[in-house]
């Protein structure tokens, strides 16, 4: 799931990474005293831009360490290194594993709240196997956050088998990238208020596996008293698929196909691959990749360690206090990945789309979901017997059901389990649907707004159309009050009469009159029991 999900574009530079340890260069930027020493960064308009801040240093599958207090000005004008991917795509950007670096951008202006301004910390999405947050462009956060009252700040942390490598021991136990944006929030705690931030208001928003993470950090003991709000976008951890053990046997494949398996003795394998350069490990992308028909659903990320995530996520959940979360999904996920050819068993090439018909869209349901005979009969009948006899039966017919599979097994399912659990346990959820038409993929018979349009308005463009707008009033609204409106009109929370009450973005901006996505839920979550449901892979 969710391997080709951060959009690069060209980025316009504040400064050339290899000045990050140098100084930054003339006229003086503004400079700012925090209990850790001097920061200096740059000026974009009336907005104090700082880059490349380390936030923590670690060794290679070691926790992070809290940086030290250091003597001399920190020169914060550029972004540091980004760390190490897991890819077989083309990635130009240099990488290290000294990557723990963030990014602050606030308002040169003090707040006229005593407290300060609000805080957004972002945590980017990439299937966790890449991410670059210096393809945000500067300007552009400026624009949509700085300029409206927000803090804003990126951070990096480790992907792949980088940042979730796991032994099932405690010599690995694995969610390194979890520890990681943990201690960018309490670094971001510490100091915000330096930078006219209100570290008693910091809202975690994450996109995709961010967002997944998010879930984590929501929940841990670690973690979760570091913010007080969360903003959830395309992404959650309550999804069997992603939450088990398959992590450990991936990680044991890696150090197979590098070489290093060293059996029993779990510190020689460590040591072995931690001398293995970063680039090394991408051409074996390909062979252990979840995007492979062998290993679907399997990937690094997040797990139950026993540590970061002490037990499940229920059982957190228990002990966790009630945080305000906006939560959401866009009305068709996965048209992005079906449009991919070769990468995903939903994707279909251009050239087959015209003849994609019934007999293919039910072979893939019994590969995938033909075991036990209940799921799929069940499956059947509710995407394929219940929706084509509502359509005309042609390959957009097929392909628009493909699409509403894949989004709902992999994104909408999840979703929807942790806003119905979080609900019940008392958290004001506000949930919101995408919908309506991409028009960057116009040209794909399938209709729909995609997985990750929501990053497309808000981080690479600065926010002009109606629904621009909408979509970052909402939000922002939330960050600064806890209680999100759009234009004047309450953005009201699910409640037990309304349990999938929601709020939809598109071409009419609007509460919507039904529960989020009702039928999908009435399926998955009442009439497929839960031992069934996790037997359900994702199809990304």
């Amino acid at each position: 799931m969710l391997h080709l999900i951060f959009v690069v574009l060209p980025l316009l530079s504040l400064g050339d990474p290899a000045d990050i340890r140098g100084h930054c260069v003339a006229p003086p930027g503004p400079v700012v005293r925090t209990p850790l020493g001097d920061v200096e960064g740059l000026r974009y308009e009336d907005i104090n831009v700082f880059l490349g801040i380390r936030y923590a240093t670690a060794e290679r599958f070691h926790k992070p360490e809290p940086v030290q207090r250091w003597n001399t000005t920190y020169p914060a004008c550029a972004y540091g290194l980004a760390c190490h991917v897991f890819t077989d795509f083309p990635y130009k950007d240099r990488t290290s594993d000294d990557c723990l670096f963030l990014n602050i951008f606030a308002p040169s202006t003090p707040s006229f709240d005593p407290s300060g301004y609000p805080v957004l910390v972002f945590i980017h999405g990439g299937g966790f196997a890449f991410g670059l947050v210096s393809s945000y462009p500067y300007e552009i956060i400026s624009e949509n956050f700085a300029k409206r009252g927000v803090i804003f700040v990126t951070l990096n942390y480790r992907v792949g088998p980088f940042g979730f490598f796991a032994t099932g021991n405690s010599e690995a136990p694995g969610n390194n990238g979890l520890w990681d944006q943990t201690a960018a929030l309490q670094f971001v705690k510490r100091v915000i208020g330096s930078f006219g931030g209100n570290s008693g208001r910091i809202t975690v928003a994450g996109h995709s596996a961010g967002s997944i993470c998010l879930t984590a950090l929501t929940l841990s003991t670690h973690s979760r008293d570091l913010f007080q709000q969360a903003i959830m976008m395309s992404g959650s951890l309550f999804s069997s698929s992603i939450l088990s053990d398959r992590v450990v046997n991936q990680s044991a494949m890696v150090a197979r196909r590098l070489g290093c398996d060293r059996g029993f003795n779990v510190s020689a394998t460590l040591a072995c691959l931690r001398n293995i350069s970063g680039e090394s490990y991408n051409p074996i992308y390909s062979q252990l990749s979840p995007l492979t028909e062998e290993l679907i659903g399997s990937r690094f990320g997040p797990h139950l360690d026993g540590v970061f995530l002490s037990a499940d996520l229920r059982k957190l959940l228990e002990t966790a206090v009630p945080k305000p979360t906006i939560m959401g999904i866009t009305d068709m996920e996965a048209g992005l990945f079906v449009m991919i050819p070769g990468s995903f068993p939903v994707s279909i090439p251009k050239s087959e789309r015209n003849s994609y018909d019934g007999k293919k869209l039910e072979k893939l349901l019994l590969k995938y979901y033909g075991s036990p005979p209940q799921l799929h009969q069940l499956v059947k009948e509710f995407y394929i017997d219940r929706t084509a006899g509502n359509m005309t039966r042609n390959s957009t017919s097929y392909l628009t059901i493909l699409t509403k599979l894949a989004s709902d097994v992999t994104f909408v399912v999840p979703v929807l389990q942790e806003a119905d659990s979080k609900k019940r346990a008392g958290w004001p959820m506000f949930l919101y649907l995408q919908e309506g038409v991409d028009t960057e993929h116009e040209d794909f018979s399938v209709w729909g707004t995609f997985h990750n349009t929501e990053i497309q308005h808000l981080l690479h463009r600065v926010a002009e159309s109606d629904y621009e707008k909408s979509l970052l009033e909402g939000f922002i609204s939330f960050v600064k009050t806890g209680r999100p409106a759009v234009k004047g009109t309450p953005w009201k929370p699910t409640s037990a009469s309304n349990p999938g009450r929601h709020f939809i973005f598109g071409a009419q901006n609007r509460m919507a009159k039904e529960d989020l996505m009702k039928d999908t839920a009435e399926l998955w979550l009442q009439k497929i029991p839960y031992e069934m449901r996790k037997l359900a892979v994702p199809l990304i």
